[in-house]
């Protein structure tokens, strides 16, 4: 057959079951209760290596009261994780994204002895995923990615802080000082860039800072 169900994948064993088929060339279509897209990915962690996810897996089709909330896809690939600046970190990480627009949503990778599932863009699973479609082709969402995104400027003896609103939280954006694009980051869970000052896009954001600039971000 080109595909087999395997309905109510549970127990380690099932996962097991499901993963053997899998590496054998047998397409699978796997049915897992989960409370959202990335915890049906997380039922695979710990019961496979992590390598091999992305060759058992390669779509995520989450339901919610009958109709698709999210679809997402995973890649490996070796990077440098989000969030981390040294180059010597670089490191195999599996990439999950969002099936429509490649939106990078969760990074995860192996920290020490821990497994690491890092939200980038975290899912929305409120609305249908053809909502969300039709949504992005509207002209609403035109208008939210080219809003101006505020920026507060805190400075210590080591760093420099931007902060936005609460709601751009974990959003890519670049940043602006009158006009000027600056660089692109991401804000933090927090809503936070915070830049070294003896980096060079700390240096120049400071440079800009002194000049009385005006700052903000447009999402990316």
């Amino acid at each position: 057959p080109d595909f087999t169900i395997f309905d109510e994948v549970r127990t380690t064993k099932d996962f097991q079951i499901y993963a053997d088929f899998r590496l054998s060339g047998v397409g699978m279509v796997g049915v897992v209760h989960s409370s959202s897209a990335i915890d049906a990915i997380q039922r695979f962690i710990g019961r496979i290596e992590l390598g091999m996810l992305p060759s058992i897996i390669d779509t995520i089709v989450f339901i919610k009261g009958g109709d698709i909330s999210t679809v997402l896809i995973i890649k490996m690939t070796v990077k440098v994780p989000h969030g981390f600046r040294d180059k010597d970190l670089a490191r195999p990480v599996v990439e999950v994204r969002e099936f429509k627009t490649e939106r990078l949503a969760y990074e995860i990778y192996s920290f020490g002895q821990d497994i690491v599932i890092n939200p980038i863009n975290p899912i929305d699973h409120t609305s249908s995923f053809r909502d969300k479609e039709q949504f992005r082709g509207d002209k609403s969402y035109k208008r939210r990615k080219e809003k101006r995104i505020e920026l507060d400027i805190e400075l210590t003896k080591q760093k420099v802080i931007l902060k936005a609103s609460p709601e751009y939280a974990s959003s890519n954006i670049i940043v602006y000082a009158n006009g000027q694009e600056i660089f692109t980051g991401s804000l933090s869970r927090s809503s936070i860039i915070s830049l070294s000052l003896s980096n060079k896009e700390g240096r120049k954001v400071l440079k800009e800072y002194d000049r009385n600039k005006k700052f903000y971000g447009i999402l990316k």
